[in-house]
């Protein structure tokens, strides 16, 4: 339900690392509650076939907005919020199920990157078209929220590759705000009441292609470091302190802010740990409707293991035309038919020799017998 990452990540370690059993609570504000939005930016299509996977649109509102929320509308009519990080950069199989949507914005526009069929850090093209969805929960790399049937959920709702996107943006709301930069103990003291409040966690690059760009951190790892570069940072908190977690770049191919590989291709890409930390704390009207904390457990949601495509997927072999797999391909099997010519090929001198004996024997029996 809550992993703060192991392996990649460095942060404070008096929770745990893992947690399969949470309580759940959704909190709901209507069309008033915030008030009007003071920047809209209406649904524009987007598909990850575009030239261009990137859009930047200016906001105009003359200063960083307290709150901007970043929608993506799929198949079914669901809609989703894009994130401040991916959880992963690159596809390192061409059967890993990739997707998601990305964003950060300054005091003057947002930046949206979206995957595109084409990696700009591999230099070839993604042809498995599993790789590249706006939305997608598979292999727990990056998610939106619709649910696939690889280890998310129990439903079969599977990603897509084009849809709509949509900007709100409020300049100015009640919100108590304090910023650092990353600290050895990744602990920042915070009063919230986790009834009428509502908490975000932003970092914001210092330099770079995105100097002054801010990005959302997000609530749990899909990534423990080990399956290629990958970025971002998590957060958890009570109403007294809020705990962060970043990724380990002095050992890996982690960063804060990680902007890149099939996102935008190629378009702003930044790997950065120089950044600020902001948290806000939103006091919410009183008429907010908050659901009441539900217990869900984790074999509530699980699903059979061996009915993921992951799973079905490690019990075959799929052909690679790449010339780089054919060579090692190649190579390898003539190393074991080698060995095995070398093994087999003498005894079966010794074999056939025997055979002609035996065979000479039988026919000399049988002229004797006549």
């Amino acid at each position: 339900m809550f992993h703060p990452g192991s392996h990649g990540w460095t942060g404070p370690c008096c929770i745990g690392n893992s947690f399969t059993n949470a309580m759940l609570r959704i909190k709901v504000w209507g069309p008033n509650d915030l008030g009007v939005p003071d920047f809209l930016y209406n649904w524009r299509k987007i598909n990850t076939s575009d030239e261009v996977t990137f859009k930047e649109v200016p906001h105009g509102l003359g200063d960083y907005p307290d709150l901007i929320v970043v929608q993506v509308q799929g198949s079914q009519s669901f809609t989703s919020e894009a994130q401040g990080s991916a959880s992963k950069l690159n596809i390192m199989d061409s059967f890993i199920h990739m997707g998601g949507v990305v964003f950060g914005y300054s005091d003057k526009s947002v930046r949206i990157w979206y995957p595109g069929r084409f990696n700009t850090s591999l230099k070839r093209e993604c042809h498995d078209r599993s790789a590249d969805k706006l939305y997608y929960t598979s292999e727990g790399f990056w998610a939106m929220n619709e649910i696939t049937n690889d280890g998310w959920g129990n439903n079969n709702i599977k990603g897509v590759t084009s849809g709509y996107f949509r900007i709100l943006a409020w300049k100015r709301l009640d919100n108590w705000c304090t910023e650092t930069r990353i600290s050895e103990s990744k602990e920042i003291r915070v009063i919230s009441d986790f009834d009428n409040s509502y908490v975000t966690v932003e970092v914001e690059a210092v330099d770079g292609s995105n100097d002054g760009f801010r990005f959302y951190g997000i609530g749990s790892v899909m990534n423990d470091g080990q399956i290629g570069d990958y970025g971002g940072l998590v957060y958890a908190y009570s109403d007294q302190k809020l705990l962060y977690w970043i990724p380990k770049s002095s050992i890996l191919s982690g960063q804060a802010i990680n902007i890149g590989g099939i996102w935008g291709r190629g378009l702003y890409n930044q790997t950065t740990d120089d950044v600020k930390i902001r948290v806000r704390v939103f006091n919410v009207p009183t008429n907010v409707r908050v659901c009441r904390m539900k217990e869900i457990v984790l074999e509530d949601f699980r699903v059979n293991k061996k009915s993921t495509s992951s799973y079905k997927r490690s019990k075959i072999s799929v052909y690679d035309s790449r010339t780089s797999s054919v060579s090692v391909g190649s190579f390898g099997a003539f190393i074991i038919v080698t060995v095995i010519a070398v093994i087999i090929i003498p005894d079966l001198q010794n074999l056939f020799k025997h055979l002609k004996i035996g065979y000479r024997n039988l026919k000399l029996k049988v002229t004797d017998m006549l």
